[in-house]
């Protein structure tokens, strides 16, 4: 039954409840920060047009005034008009903002200086107010722009707190699996221990019993023929006491695997070495032979254990033991061992 305590651990961890993880981001994060990027490209591209066209504006004053008639007569204004168009060179003028200039030129030209002066004037307030919707919209561009930053600050914090706490999850998971784990294998190896305790002291009152009834009601000779087998009945018992004591123990099952491990290597150097000498298959009829001579005193030493058993005890030696070696067994190893029971019927 200890082959199967990794399947019913196994299964056992397929049943603990899974931890609930949270989402690395809230629900509807993304479109939140697309979105605010989204304001935030807006206002920044209002902003940037909103001073071009201002520039645009500013190129075609600069250039009317450097073309104005007269100009030369004031070399400093022409020297800062000069400077002026170097550095808007790459401003292309407004078109509407070169037909008002040229229309407050020929204000002046036609004598209207007054009329053209207040068109000037208007103009420059109009050009005061646009200087107060750009700053609005650079703020405006900042403030979306820092709110989109905060956002997407905000949402990384956010999943990185969420990150640790399904990774807290998931660790307490694992441990509360590890030790149903452990529960769910104490258990199984306490039943088992039971079970191989009932059996060694079945094994043990069958055989004090058999001894009993034939030295009351039998011979000596009766009693000395089945006394081997008695004997071994009752060493059964004792083993299986033995191993109900050990098989709880944490190293069992490593113990195990060394010892199946050991006997490998054991029996591979011990094949190697006959097969070297050439003497393999004599030795392996000793062995088989020695081995029929086990067989002959466990399998009647079984049958009188299992017809002394109780329906629970034969149940377990069914599933276990009796069941298994005939699934293992082929037909000639079953004839073996009705012989075996036949001649030690007689």
């Amino acid at each position: 039954m200890t082959r199967l305590l990794p399947i019913a651990l196994l299964a056992l961890a397929g049943c603990i409840a899974q931890p609930v993880s949270k989402p690395a981001a809230p629900a509807g994060a993304g479109g939140q920060i697309g979105s605010a990027q989204t304001d935030a490209s807006n206002s920044d591209a209002a902003t940037k047009a909103a001073e071009k066209e201002r520039l645009e504006k500013l190129r075609a004053n600069v250039d009317a005034a450097a073309g104005a008639p007269n100009i030369e007569a004031a070399p400093v204004a022409v020297n800062e008009l000069t400077v002026a168009q170097g550095r808007l060179a790459d401003v292309k003028p407004d078109a509407n903002e070169v037909a008002a200039a040229a229309e407050r030129r020929a204000l002046v030209e036609s004598g209207r200086a007054d009329e053209a002066r207040r068109n000037a004037l208007a103009a420059a307030e109009a050009g005061k107010r646009d200087a107060a919707v750009i700053a609005e919209l650079r703020a405006t561009a900042a403030k979306l722009a820092a709110e989109r930053d905060k956002l997407a600050a905000d949402l990384i914090t956010q999943a990185e707190r969420n990150r640790v706490e399904n990774q807290k999850a998931i660790d307490a998971a694992l441990a509360n699996a590890r030790k149903a784990q452990d529960k769910q294998r104490n258990a199984m190896l306490h039943e088992q221990a039971s079970k191989l305790t009932w059996i060694g002291i079945g094994c043990i009152s069958a055989a004090i019993s058999i001894a009993v009834l034939v030295g009351f009601f039998g011979s000596v000779m009766v009693l000395r023929r089945i006394g081997l087998y008695l004997l071994a009945l009752a060493v059964v018992g004792f083993l299986f006491l033995g191993a109900a004591q050990i098989i709880a123990q944490p190293w069992f099952m490593w113990a195990c695997a060394g010892v199946i491990l050991v006997g490998c290597i054991w029996f591979g150097v011990w094949a190697w070495r006959h097969q070297k000498r050439g003497d393999l298959a004599q030795e392996l009829q000793s062995r088989t032979a020695k081995v029929a001579a086990v067989a002959k005193t466990a399998v009647p030493v079984l049958d009188t254990a299992y017809e002394q058993a109780n329906a629970d005890v034969k149940a377990w030696l069914d599933a276990n033991v009796f069941d298994r070696l005939s699934s293992m067994m082929n037909r000639d190893e079953k004839a073996t061992v009705h012989e075996i029971r036949k001649d030690a019927s007689q």
